[in-house]
C-alpha cells in the first residue's frame, strides 16, 4: 500500500467522523425539539386541567347558589366571584392562544391553608385548532355574565333608591335563571372543547414520544455505525500497513544482504552467516582502484567492480562470494586440515588468476592489482582484515593471519597500542608541544621548532608514530590539537611548526592556521611553517598554492630534512623558501666523512647564491658546531644547545623576564649528549 492509499483511508475516517457528527448533531437539535413540544403539551395540559376545574367551580356557583334566601348585596358580591373567576379563566385561554407566564396556586397539607405558586411558560406557536378554540364561547360567556352584572347592577340601585326589596324579586330571579341556562350550555360546549384538546394532546403526545424514540434509536445506531466503519476502517489500514511493512522489511532485508552494485552477498550477510571454526576468509583487495575512480570516473569504477564480481563467481561458488563495500571481496572455504601453506597457495591461484587477464570497462582495459589477506576460524574476518593490511604495508600478494608468526603478531599488538594511545591522547587533550631553540652565529635563540609529543602516565612523553596516525584517520585532529596549543603557547615568541602533505591539503587545518595567524598582534614574530620535502608529496601544485596562500600572511617558508633522499632541486627553486634546514643524516657525520662534509658544503654554497638562510639541524657536539661555523651555516639546533623541553615551560620563563641568551654545554655534558638521541 502506497501513501496515496493511506491518505484516502485516512480521508475516508476523516468524512465519516464529520458525516456522522453533522447528523447526530441534526438529530440532536431534532430530539430537543421534540422534548420541548412535549413539555409544552404537559404544561398545556395542566392548564387544560385548571380550566376544567374552574369552570366546574362557576358552574358550581351558579347552580347551586341559594338566591331565594339571598340579598341583592350578598347576590353581587357572589357575582363578583363567579367574575373573577371567568377573569381567570380568560387569562388562561389568552395564554393558550398567544402563549406567556402561567402561575397557579397550589395548596399545601399544611395548617393554616398554606399556598405556593408553580410558574410555567408556554411557548408562542402551540395553536390550537380553529374548531376547539375556545373564543366563541368565550365571547358568550362574557355577554351572558354582562347581562347578569347589569341585573345585578339595576337592583343595587332600586335597593339604594328605596325602590327595591329586601330580597331578591322574583322576576328578577326568572331572568337570572334564563341566563344561568345559558350560561350552563356554554359551560358545557367550553368543557366538550377543552376535553377534546386534551384527547388531541395526548395522541400528540404519544407520536411525539414514538418520534423521539425513533430518532433516538437512529441516533444510537449511527453512534454504533460511526465506531465501527472507523474501527474497520483502521483494520484495514492496519492490514495494508502490515502488508507494506512486509514488502519492505522484505525489501530492506534483500537490499541489506544483497550488494545492489555486483548482485553478491553483503557484509551484513557475512555478519549473520559468521565463520565457521573450520572455514577460513580470503579478503581481497583491488589496489589500483583508486586510480581509476579518480581518472575515468565513479561509473567506470562500478563497471570494473561488477567484472571482479563476475569473474569471482567464476573462480568460487557463488553462495561464498561476499562485496564487503568499497574495492574488497570476500571468499569463505573450507581450510580443515590444512597447513598454512596451503591456504597461502590457494590464495595466490585466485589472486594470480585474477590477475591473469584485462578487464575491460566502458570501452577500455585495465589491468588489475590485487592484494589479499586470510583470516581462520570464527575471528576469521578480523584476522583477515589485519593480514590484508599487513600486505599492503609490505608490498605483498598474500599474507595469512596465524598465531605463530611472532613478530607479525608484534607488529599487530604494537600498531593497535599505538592506535589507542593516539585516540586517548586526542579525546583527552593530552597532545602537549615541546620546543628547541634554533641559535644564530652570535649563540642567541632566534626561533623555536615546535615538536609533538603525548603524554602518558604520570610525568611521562613519548613521540607519536605519524604513519599510524594517518593510516588510522586519526592525524588531522592530533595535527590540529598540536596547533591550537602551540599558539597558545608562543605567543608573542617566534617559533617554527612543522608541516607535512597530509596538513598542506587538509583544508580544515588551513582554516585553522589562517584563524589561528589573524589572533597574533602585529608586533609578534612571524611564524615559520616547516614543510617535509619527500616522497609522500603526490601533488606538488598543492606545496605551491599553500605557501602562496599563507606567504601573502607573513609566514616564513622552511623546507625541512633538506639533502635527505628525496630531495629536488628544482622543486626548492620553484618554492623560494626562506629557509633550508639541512638534513640530519648529513650533519651527523659531517665531521668523520668526507662525503657528508662536501655535500653540506654545496647545499650551504647553493642556499647563498639563492639568498636562502640554512639551518643545521642535530648538532650534537662542539666539533660539529664549529665545523658548521667554518661552513658559513647561519642557524644551529641540536642537543649540544638543548634538548627538547615543554612548551609550557618557556611561556614560564617568558613571563618572569628571564634571559634568553643560550650556552653551549660544557665538555662533561658533551659526551653525555652523544649518547641522547633528538627525539
Amino acid at each position: 500500500m502506497n501513501t496515496r492509499g493511506i491518505l484516502l483511508v485516512m480521508l475516508s475516517v476523516l468524512v465519516i467522523v464529520g458525516a456522522s457528527w453533522t447528523v447526530q448533531r441534526e438529530l440532536t437539535r431534532q430530539i430537543d425539539q421534540l422534548r420541548m413540544a412535549k413539555r409544552q403539551i404537559e404544561i398545556r395540559n395542566i392548564i387544560y386541567t385548571d380550566l376544567v376545574a374552574c369552570l366546574h367551580h362557576c358552574k358550581a356557583l351558579l347552580f347551586q347558589a341559594p338566591l331565594s334566601s339571598m340579598t341583592p348585596e350578598m347576590f353581587h358580591h357572589y357575582l363578583r366571584r363567579i367574575y373573577q373567576k371567568f377573569e381567570k379563566t380568560r387569562e388562561a385561554f389568552r395564554i393558550l392562544e398567544h402563549g406567556g407566564e402561567y402561575r397557579r396556586v397550589v395548596p399545601l397539607n399544611l395548617p393554616e391553608h398554606a399556598q405556593y405558586r408553580e410558574g410555567y411558560r408556554l411557548a408562542k406557536g402551540m395553536e390550537i385548532p380553529p374548531q376547539l378554540s375556545p373564543a366563541p364561547q368565550l365571547q358568550l360567556l362574557k355577554e351572558k355574565i354582562g347581562t347578569l352584572d347589569r341585573l345585578v347592577s339595576g337592583l343595587l340601585k332600586k335597593e339604594i333608591s328605596g325602590e327595591g326589596e329586601a330580597r331578591v324579586p322574583l322576576e328578577f330571579r326568572r331572568r337570572l335563571a334564563t341566563v344561568v341556562k345559558e350560561l350552563d350550555a356554554i359551560y358545557r360546549r367550553l368543557i366538550e372543547n377543552i376535553n377534546q384538546m386534551l384527547y388531541l394532546d395526548e395522541k400528540a403526545t404519544k407520536k411525539i414520544v414514538q418520534e423521539r424514540d425513533r430518532l433516538s434509536a437512529w441516533q444510537r445506531n449511527l453512534r454504533i455505525f460511526t465506531v465501527s466503519a472507523i474501527l474497520v476502517l483502521v483494520l484495514l489500514l492496519g492490514l495494508l500497513s502490515i502488508r507494506r511493512l512486509t514488502r519492505l522489511n522484505g525489501e530492506l532485508s534483500r537490499r541489506l544482504y544483497r550488494d545492489a552494485l555486483t548482485g553478491l552477498k553483503s557484509r551484513a550477510a557475512l555478519e549473520e552467516r559468521g565463520v565457521g571454526a573450520q572455514e577460513g576468509v580470503l579478503l581481497i583487495d583491488i589496489l589500483n582502484f583508486r586510480e581509476i575512480n579518480d581518472l575515468y570516473g565513479m561509473r567506470t569504477g562500478d563497471e570494473v567492480l561488477r567484472r571482479v564480481a563476475r569473474r569471482l563467481e567464476k573462480l568460487c561458488r557463488q553462495e561464498d562470494l561476499y562485496h564487503l563495500g568499497g574495492n574488497t571481496f570476500a571468499v569463505v572455504f573450507p581450510v580443515e586440515k590444512m597447513e598454512t601453506e596451503e591456504i597461502e597457495r590457494i590464495a595466490t591461484e585466485k589472486i594470480n588468476a585474477l590477475q591473469k587477464e584485462a578487464y575491460l570497462a566502458k570501452g577500455m582495459a585495465f589491468y588489475l592489482r590485487f592484494c589479499a589477506g586470510v583470516g581462520e576460524g570464527e575471528q576469521g574476518v578480523d584476522r583477515a582484515m589485519i593480514a590484508l593490511d599487513e600486505a599492503k604495508q609490505r608490498n605483498l600478494s598474500v599474507v595469512v593471519y596465524h598465531e605463530g608468526n611472532r613478530d607479525f603478531l608484534q607488529r599487530i599488538r604494537g600498531t593497535r597500542s599505538m592506535q589507542h594511545l593516539i585516540h586517548e591522547a586526542i579525546s583527552q587533550e593530552r597532545v602537549e608541544p615541546f620546543v628547541q631553540p634554533i641559535i644564530d652565529r652570535e649563540g642567541n635563540r632566534s626561533n623555536y621548532e615546535m615538536l609533538m609529543r603525548i603524554r602518558y602516565g604520570n610525568g611521562l612523553y613519548m613521540l607519536p608514530d605519524f604513519e599510524v596516525a594517518i593510516a588510522s584517520r586519526l592525524y588531522g585532529m592530533l595535527s590540529r590539537q598540536m596547533i591550537r596549543k602551540s599558539f597558545a603557547c608562543m605567543k608573542g615568541l617566534p617559533m617554527s611548526l612543522n608541516l607535512n602533505y597530509e596538513d598542506i591539503r587538509d583544508e580544515e587545518t588551513n582554516r585553522l592556521l589562517e584563524e589561528l595567524l589573524r589572533s597574533r598582534e602585529e608586533e609578534d614574530p612571524p611564524v615559520t611553517f616547516e614543510i617535509l620535502e619527500n616522497v609522500s608529496i603526490t601533488d606538488f601544485q598543492v606545496v605551491e598554492r599553500f605557501i602562496d596562500r599563507f606567504r601573502s600572511q607573513g609566514v616564513k617558508i622552511a623546507i625541512d630534512d633538506f639533502g635527505s633522499d628525496y630531495s629536488n632541486l628544482f622543486r626548492i627553486l620553484k618554492l623560494s623558501p626562506d629557509y633550508l634546514k639541512i638534513d640530519g643524516s648529513l650533519i651527523r657525520h659531517i665531521v668523520e666523512t668526507p662525503e657528508a662534509y662536501e655535500a653540506v658544503r654545496s647545499i650551504v654554497a647553493y642556499a647563498k647564491n639563492l639568498g636562502i638562510k640554512t639551518v643545521a639541524e642535530y648538532v650534537r657536539n662542539h666539533t660539529t658546531y664549529r665545523q658548521c661555523l667554518e661552513l658559513d651555516i647561519d642557524y644551529f639546533q641540536g642537543f649540544y644547545f638543548h634538548r627538547p623541553f615543554p612548551a609550557s615551560a618557556l611561556r614560564t620563563a617568558v613571563e618572569r623576564q628571564e634571559p634568553q641568551e643560550e650556552k653551549p654545554f660544557s665538555e662533561k655534558s658533551e659526551k653525555r649528549n652523544e649518547k641522547g638521541s633528538n627525539v
